[in-house]
């Protein structure tokens, strides 16, 4: 469902959501080896959408939309999970899939966004157990967010509101990680995927 290359360009990390597995593939000169160089098994029908790699390739934060989930799993040795939060709250009962994730430029501050929910939540990456700390939840205030993004100084989040049709930018607060909305939100029909150039 989503590819994902490490800094180095030597591998690219594969969300498979059909299998519930992310497969990690060494690139070559003529393209992805076939064969995975290791596939890490997620919970069964977690359905890994997306995932994030922290700078050091160490780590992924996996979003898996089916459990509407956020799991950080170690990609070295040994591999495996290492933590899991829910990216609703407690009280949700209604219905919700998880779409996006994304790490921001300061390697800790980490945010995935709720389709339903209409949501982004906001955790603290950490390098140790707990590995992963909620920080709360930004109503994005638009239908169904496919994707976020963060601008490269990591200023603003930027929301694709995919059933209301704009995309929304929201100047983060650095203190807290939160963010309030910036300006008016962007006319844009059906907005799936943001990529914000350097």
């Amino acid at each position: 469902h989503y590819a994902a290359a490490t800094d180095d360009g030597a591998r690219v990390y594969l969300c498979d959501l059909g299998t519930d597995t992310i497969a990690c593939h060494r690139v070559r000169p003529d393209g992805l080896d076939p064969t995975p160089a290791r596939e890490l098994r997620t919970r069964p029908g977690a359905g890994p959408r997306h995932l994030a790699l922290t700078a050091d390739g160490a780590l992924a934060a996996v979003v898996e939309e089916l459990s509407n989930t956020v799991a950080v799993y170690a990609l070295d040795e040994p591999a495996g999970e290492r933590a899991r939060a829910s990216t609703l709250p407690r009280n949700w009962r209604g219905a919700s899939a998880a779409s996006a994730i994304r790490l921001h430029p300061d390697g800790e501050l980490l945010y995935a966004a709720n389709r339903g929910h209409d949501s982004v939540a906001v955790y603290r990456l950490r390098r140790a157990a707990p590995w992963l700390e909620p920080v709360g939840l930004i109503d994005v205030g638009g239908r169904a967010p496919r994707d976020i993004a963060l601008t490269p100084d990591g200023a603003f989040l930027l929301v694709a509101s995919q059933d209301d049709h704009f995309i929304r930018a929201w100047r983060i607060d650095p203190a807290t990680g939160l963010a309030h909305a910036q300006g008016q939100p962007y006319p844009l029909a059906s907005p799936a995927c943001l990529c914000p150039l350097p």
